[in-house]
């Protein structure tokens, strides 16, 4: 026994020993000038070890591997062996020093430098952690499982209904795999799991998984992360708008769509293959394995590859039965093995793919998808790039059909899905156009004027390996010549007169569609006073005609006083016989004057309207205008406008249907050489409108389409409506990048920086969106759903982004901390008040609204902030007759919904009920009495307010509704399935003016006290909230006009006006802002 003793102490003596010995080298590790060799040879020399590092060959990774991995993995316990094909893959810079011979091995710089740099968090961690691979492997503790918002999370993103009790059995069994994936956060808030982010982001995990404190990051993630990013204590290092790809879910609705489709053709997926990496392939069929659309085949030809471990993967992928591959035996070129695997092929429809990239899961299912309308042709997604890390970048949102915009470069590109029988049409893929190979089947593909649909979703993730042009596009790159060669044979082949050249940017091409018949052109110069800019229009456009001689200047002169303006005028026609003047009288009106310039004074086939703070700058002026306008496809062309300080004024006009500036001037702000989304400054574009400051359009197009509106659109937006009109023609509208002028905005006419200028234009944008409701009502086709619509530079929305979780709708849940009934019901009408401050106090103004209120209404005061104190409850019991202490859930429309649907079943006693909120001090009168007001109108539902911001609604600070109206089913349907968002924004978009569609859908009569038809299109509240008072009895002044002011108007007197007009107590308001002072 003795001898036993003595063997297990100096065993535990050794074992201290050796683990006093690790702690100091990793102690040392960490110091700034560590060296990791010197510690390792120390490590080795404590062991016994005859091993001389400085002896070692590193030129074969293996071997060095297995002289010294045992040793590393005492010191490392959680280190994985190592491999040095994915070493280099994740880390290039020591591919590149392997190339210029600075190392021999990829292990020789992971003992050197990087495995040092990982555990310091300075490389990231690349490994399998296989043990992610199933709930088993991990030890994750069920007592850091945090139940109720595991449950939370579960309703809100797969609609299921859990309890607490069966939370960690649904974790196992469903949540765990979605968790892992990236498809279901863990808790809310906490984010989409996924390995690399994470480890990226939280540099302190590496280290733990080096020594094997935990055994994957997942198992850190469940066990401590999530928890931490929670409470606040862990946060990604994320930046606004930055592109975050959400994978989807497989939801109840995709299953039955699954079930019933009609159509369900075979997708054969086109794959040529050469000395891939088995890693990549491998990543490839593995996302098409995960298809929730499995009637597909993947064909593959191997061109020639010499790679060993890509043919034997290869053979091995043969033996799958959806699985064709031919083996050519002799490199060719991927043209000919696109052919050879289409030949294989036996779909109906085609889908292209790299032999390195990734299908998303639902790639094939939103396809066929489409596909059930049986006449679309060629089906095209957005895509994203995929780093060799596992993130994504680079994300391509793209347009719908764009051909302009096709012929600059080959935006279309992934997925791209074709019907079979097009691709037999053309004869395949040509050889000779390598590298553009795809570019040139869909042009000849394009030729056959095929139907074209657009999946507006990210399905194709195209990885980013060095050399692929997924990577980098130079203009040196062959494919960018191949790309040009595609062009000139697509002109050819179309009839088209013209040239290809290269585009401003690599990867992009100009057509210089050649001039016919060198048509007159007449361009239309409108004008008041300012004879400084006449001047320089004018000199400008002589100065730069060399080009094109043949067009006339037209100046329309809109009531000049300025006496040098006769000079200019007698100068000019007596100098330039192009040049003519002509007088428009009468109040300025844009649309008329330039349509009579057209209908009385112009000669030309094509018209070039010009603002006169135009001055040209390069000689493609008319020439890169009319190239295209004079194509019979074309409507208007617009160009590339600067301010004077060489920032972008105009590059395209965009369409922002869920906004209230409702258009978007792509790119402004930008310097001129600004990159820009996928080049498209740099690039001829499809756009839904350009502006007429420099606009070409033909005159056939002009005259059919009626002109510029003069009727409701006489100073703005009817450029807008004119291209819009355009388009419902059948026709494009492009914007050049070659056609550059200043725009020296507003100099002639003035900024609308008062009322009645901002008020015509607010209303001219509403004439246009009635107008042209069917533009407005939907995404711009020429843009994309999932970029912002409050951005001019084509960033994310948040949806896709970072912040994708504040714009998912979530299912309603309550929290209530106080309910209490003070006294019966016994008046016709309801009140559902909602109340939030910030300090949770029940103000002075607040009671005497609900004082006020109470002589008309019986109330329910539904707090979101309130503490349950005993002053609070004393200072309102007398006027409310149930309490509603909440959680603040949705805002006031959560607030009222909790309202609402507690008593919907006795709203059938009340004739009118009345939904409000404390943003207003009011109501100003005394005998305020919202019931008659309401039938006094002979409305169904009445506000203090409305407003046309994004479109037509009722304010929702106060609305009055009667039975048609609360007893309906769309009320009820309203409130009862009502969602929750975070962004503020989203939640406007859904529940107010959501709200005020169900009442327009309803065809409910609906209206204002004091309406915005009859006081003007802005802000009235803010603005004109002096009129809306006095002259239309409003009887409520908004709480963030006096406190914030931000419309920065004139309100010094809102103290004599309330009372000098009303009985309501000023001091009141007074004591509240005091609280902000």
């Amino acid at each position: 026994m003795s001898i036993l003793l003595h063997r297990i102490k100096k065993a535990i003596v050794s074992f201290q020993k050796k683990n006093r010995t690790i702690e100091k080298f990793l102690f040392k590790l960490g110091k700034n000038d560590s060296d990791f060799l010197s510690l390792f040879q120390h490590y080795l020399n404590f062991k016994n070890s005859k091993i001389s590092l400085s002896e070692i060959d590193f030129s074969s990774d293996e071997k060095v591997w297995g002289i010294l991995g045992s040793y590393l993995q005492e010191i490392f316990p959680g280190l994985e062996k190592f491999e040095a094909n994915e070493y280099l893959l994740f880390n290039q810079d020591v591919q590149s020093a392997i190339n210029k011979n600075l190392l021999q091995s990829a292990i020789e710089h992971y003992l050197k430098s990087g495995l040092r740099e990982v555990y310091l968090g300075q490389r990231a961690l690349n490994g399998s952690f296989d043990k992610e691979s199933s709930f088993d492997s991990l030890s994750l503790n069920k007592a850091d499982f945090i139940a109720s918002d595991y449950i939370i999370t579960v309703k809100n993103t797969l609609d299921e209904n859990i309890d607490k009790h069966d939370a960690w059995d649904h974790f196992i069994k469903k949540g765990f795999s979605l968790v892992k994936n990236g498809r279901l956060e863990l808790y809310p808030g906490v984010g989409l799991y996924s390995q690399k982010n994470y480890l990226q982001n939280f540099k302190d995990v590496a280290p733990q998984l080096l020594l094997g404190r935990v055994t994957s990051p997942l198992e850190h993630f469940f066990n401590h992360g999530a928890r931490e990013i929670k409470e606040g204590r862990r946060k990604y290092n994320l930046t606004e708008n930055r592109y975050l790809y959400v994978p989807p879910i497989k939801c109840k609705e995709v299953e039955s769509l699954l079930r019933t489709f009609d159509y369900n053709p075979l997708i054969s997926i086109v794959m040529p293959v050469y000395n891939v990496s088995p890693i990549w392939l491998e990543k490839a069929y593995n996302s098409l394995v995960l298809q929730w659309y499995t009637n597909w085949e993947l064909c593959i030809c191997d061109d020639g590859s010499t790679s060993v471990d890509t043919l034997n993967y290869l053979k091995q992928l043969q033996k799958k039965s959806n699985v064709k591959v031919h083996f050519s035996g002799l490199n060719q070129n991927i043209s000919l093995a696109s052919n050879i695997a289409f030949k294989e092929s036996s779909g109906e429809y085609i889908a292209l793919m790299d032999n390195d990239d990734e299908l998303t899961i639902d790639a094939l299912f939103e396809v066929v998808k489409v596909l059930q309308d049986v006449n679309i042709d060629f089906i095209y997604s957005d895509e994203d790039k995929l780093e060799l890390t596992g993130e994504h970048s680079d994300v391509h949102f793209k347009p719908d059909f764009s051909p302009d915009m096709f012929l600059a470069h080959n935006y279309m590109s992934h997925l791209g899905v074709i019907r079979r029988t097009l691709i037999e049409e053309v004869n395949g893929w040509r050889t000779g156009y390598e590298g553009a190979q795809d570019y040139d089947l869909y042009l000849r593909v394009l030729d056959k004027e095929p139907t074209i649909a657009h999946i507006p979703k990210v399905l194709y993730h195209w990885r980013k390996i060095p050399g692929s042009t997924a990577a980098v596009f130079s203009d040196k790159n062959y494919a960018q010549e191949a790309g040009r060669l595609a062009l000139c044979d697509t002109l050819e082949r179309r009839d088209i007169d013209g040239d290809v050249v290269n585009g401003l940017t690599p990867g992009t091409y100009r057509i210089k569609y050649s001039i016919v018949n060198q048509p007159l052109v007449s361009v239309i110069v409108p004008f008041k006073d300012k004879p400084e800019l006449l001047i320089q229009c004018l000199t400008s456009i002589l100065k730069y005609s060399y080009a094109y001689d043949n067009f006339e200047v037209i100046c329309i002169d809109n009531g000049s006083t300025d006496k040098e303006i006769k000079e200019i005028r007698q100068l000019y026609q007596s100098k330039y016989k192009r040049i003519k003047f002509y007088d428009f009288k009468g109040p300025f009106n844009y649309s008329r004057i330039n349509n009579e310039a057209v209908r009385l004074y112009a000669k030309g086939d094509f018209i070039l309207f010009m603002n006169n703070d135009i001055e040209v700058i390069n000689e493609e002026w008319i020439t890169g205008l009319l190239e295209h306008c004079q194509r019979k496809e074309v409507g208007a062309v617009g160009a590339k406008l600067l301010y004077s300080n060489n920032k972008v004024q105009h590059a395209g006009l965009i369409l922002a249907p869920d906004t209230g500036h409702a258009i978007i001037n792509a790119f402004k702000n930008q310097n001129s050489d600004y990159p820009s989304y996928f080049s498209r400054l740099h690039c001829i574009s499809n756009f839904s409108a350009v502006t007429a400051a420099l606009m070409m359009v033909s005159r056939n197009d002009f005259d059919d389409v009626g002109g510029f509106d003069e009727v409701n659109l006489a100073v703005a937006y009817n450029d807008v409506d004119l291209c819009l009109r355009l388009l419902e023609k059948g026709k494009f509208n492009i914007f050049t990048p070659y056609v550059v002028a200043y725009h020296y905005e507003s100099a002639s006419r003035g900024l609308d920086d008062n009322f009645t200028k901002l008020n015509q234009q607010r209303k001219e944008l509403f004439f246009l969106k009635s107008l042209r409701k069917e533009h407005f009502t939907q995404p711009d086709k020429f843009y994309s759903p999932n970029l912002t619509q409050f951005s001019e530079d084509f960033m994310v929305n948040k949806a896709n982004s970072h912040e994708y979780l504040s714009v998912r709708a979530k299912g309603f849940y309550e929290n209530i901390l106080y309910d209490k009934k003070l006294k019966d019901f016994s008046k016709k009408t309801l009140t559902f008040f909602s109340h939030y401050d910030r300090d949770g106090l029940i103000d002075d103004y607040v009671v005497e609204y609900l004082k006020r209120l109470s002589d008309v209404s019986d109330i329910i005061f539904i707090s979101t902030s309130c503490s349950v104190t005993s002053h609070n409850l004393e200072r309102i019991e007398g006027y409310v007759c149930h309490l509603i202490f909440k959680e603040n859930i949705g805002y006031d429309f959560g607030a009222w919904r909790t309202g609402i649907t507690k008593f919907y079943d006795q709203l059938d006693t009340f004739e009118t009920i009345i939904i409000c909120n404390d943003s207003v001090y009011g109501p100003m009168s005394s005998d305020f009495n919202p019931e008659l007001e309401l039938n006094s109108r002979e409305l169904d539902a009445l506000a203090i307010t409305d407003s046309f911001e994004i479109k037509y609604h009722l304010q929702s600070y106060f609305i009055a509704m009667n039975k048609n109206v609360f007893l309906s089913m769309g009320f009820k349907d309203f409130w009862f399935k009502m969602k929750i968002y975070e962004d503020k924004t989203t939640l406007i978009l859904k529940h107010e003016l959501g709200f005020s569609q169900m009442l327009t859908d309803s065809n409910f009569n609906i209206g204002a006290i004091a309406m915005a038809e009859d006081i003007g299109y802005v802000n009235n509240t803010h603005i004109q909230w002096e009129r809306c008072l006095l002259e239309f009895g409003s009887n409520f002044i908004k709480v963030e006009l006096l406190r914030d002011n931000p419309c920065e108007v004139d309100i010094n007197n809102y103290k004599k006006v309330l009372e000098g007009e009303f009985s309501y107590p000023v001091s009141l308001i007074e004591n509240h802002l005091n609280r902000f002072v």
